[in-house]
């Protein structure tokens, strides 16, 4: 609102109107702000109601924290009916999770990176702890990145700081199929206990051999790592047609919470790659390019093959 020099009432001055609403954002540290008495007496009369925006929060677990931090408000006299969630998550697929309180949801980071590549933010806030975890990447100089100048060398590059299963899943596939010397990769070894039945690991209908090879690969990965010091650079983004992303939340089949795996989140890393106009692949939420189509984003088709958008299964995708 600042930065569209919208007019902005920091106070009503003592009165009191239907849907007044008092403002939280959470971060991994909590809320930004201490409370008065008197507008906690406000929050449990009923008076104001308070939003809690959990906008950076993706998925079960980091979700559940904002519910705790709910909960904790419930407990001193606010009722459910007067505490609001907002999340980043577009199809409000954590609403179950989330009750007894009411839950909304937009696409936070769209607005947020806007405000990012354009320095628009003040910088402190993106270099303040916990939220690089939340950024994903680094803030690359787009500005460099000319579309006229690009004569790639490599088909692709993937390089991130974030481990999960589907980064694991990209990489042991892409090495699986001899395409690792194709592109730019890395993978940080991490100590989590690997499943070698999880169809979000190993597409478990392929032959026995193939499955075996994924096994090697994966054991090997997780012992010794690729390329694990490699940091994100604007050089890397040039010198390849276009890049893989895995954020580090991607939605997948799981008995926890059935729900999740129609969560729709976009990041920071997308829409920086959009400003600076270099083709993508995104391996994080199902459907994911179909809503940038449906923004407006008009993706790159005609080199990439975007059925993959589709599949829930990682190794399919």
């Amino acid at each position: 609102m600042l930065q569209n020099d919208c007019n902005i009432e920091l106070f009503t001055d003592g009165n009191i109107c239907l849907n007044l609403f008092y403002p939280l954002e959470v971060d991994v540290r909590g809320i930004n702000l201490n409370i008065s008495g008197e507008t906690l007496e406000y929050l449990q009369r009923g008076e104001l109601k308070l939003l809690l925006l959990g906008l950076e929060f993706q998925g079960r677990q980091e979700l559940l924290y904002v519910k705790d931090l709910a909960d904790k408000f419930l407990s001193i006299g606010i009722s459910y009916n007067n505490i609001f969630i907002v999340t980043s998550d577009l199809n409000n697929s954590y609403k179950k999770l989330l009750q007894p309180y009411k839950t909304y949801s937009l696409d936070w980071w769209q607005i947020e990176s806007r405000l990012i590549i354009c320095d628009k933010i003040c910088k402190r806030k993106y270099t303040n702890f916990g939220y690089n975890y939340f950024l994903g990447a680094p803030i690359l100089p787009i500005k460099q990145f000319d579309l006229d100048k690009f004569k790639p060398k490599k088909l692709f590059y993937s390089v991130t700081k974030n481990t999960s299963i589907h980064r694991l899943s990209l990489i042991s596939e892409l090495i699986a199929n001899n395409l690792d010397n194709e592109g730019i990769i890395n993978y940080h070894p991490v100590d989590f206990e690997i499943n070698y039945k999880d169809p979000n690991l190993l597409d478990l209908y392929r032959d026995d051999e193939y499955v075996e090879k994924k096994k090697k690969i994966i054991s090997i990965l997780q012992e010794e790592g690729i390329n694990f010091n490699l940091k994100d650079d604007i050089s890397y983004h040039k010198d390849s047609l276009f890049t893989i992303v895995t954020p580090r939340f991607a939605a997948h089949k799981n008995d926890q919470y059935m729900d999740e795996i129609n969560s729709l989140f976009t990041n920071f890393e997308i829409w920086q790659l959009i400003a600076m106009g270099k083709p993508f692949i995104i391996l994080g939420s199902c459907q994911l390019i179909k809503y940038l189509n449906r923004e407006g984003y008009f993706t790159f088709y005609d080199i990439i093959n975007e059925e993959y958008d589709t599949f829930l299964d990682f190794p399919k995708r």
